[in-house]
C-alpha cells in the first residue's frame, strides 16, 4: 500500500503529465465567435453580384417584347404571363418609368393601321 502522502504526489504527477498532453503539439482553437462570422468582404462582393444579377433579370423582363398576332390588336394568350412577369418588377420598383409603344407592320393602309393600334 502507498502512503497517503506518496499517493497525493504520484496523481499530481499524473494529473501534470495528462495536462501537458504528453508532448504533443499544442492545437489552436478558432474562438466560436470567429467561426460563425463570414468574411465580410466576400459577403459584401456575393451580395453586390446577386444585386447586378437581379438588376439584369429585370432589365430583361421589361425589356421582353410582346407581338400581337396579324390583323389583331388585342394581346395574345401567351402573352399574359409576360405581362404578369414585367408587373411584378413594375411593383417592387415604383422608381422604374416605362413607355408602352405599339407598332403596326406596312401591310393595310396607314388609316388602317392608325385604327388598328388604337
Amino acid at each position: 500500500m502507498i502512503p497517503t502522502k506518496h499517493a497525493a504526489i504520484l496523481v499530481a504527477a499524473v494529473l501534470a503529465a495528462n495536462a501537458c498532453g504528453g508532448g504533443d503539439e499544442p492545437v489552436e482553437e478558432t474562438p466560436p465567435a470567429a467561426q460563425a462570422q463570414p468574411d465580410s468582404a466576400a459577403q459584401a462582393a456575393a451580395a453586390a453580384r446577386a444585386l447586378a444579377a437581379e438588376e439584369a433579370r429585370q432589365r430583361g423582363v421589361i425589356a421582353e417584347t410582346i407581338n400581337f398576332d396579324f390583323n389583331r390588336s388585342a394581346i395574345r394568350a401567351d402573352a399574359r404571363s409576360i405581362l404578369d412577369r414585367k408587373i411584378e418588377v413594375l411593383r417592387t420598383n415604383t422608381a422604374y418609368r416605362i413607355r408602352i409603344e405599339g407598332h403596326c407592320d406596312a401591310r393595310g393602309t396607314e388609316a388602317y393601321n392608325v385604327r388598328l393600334g388604337t
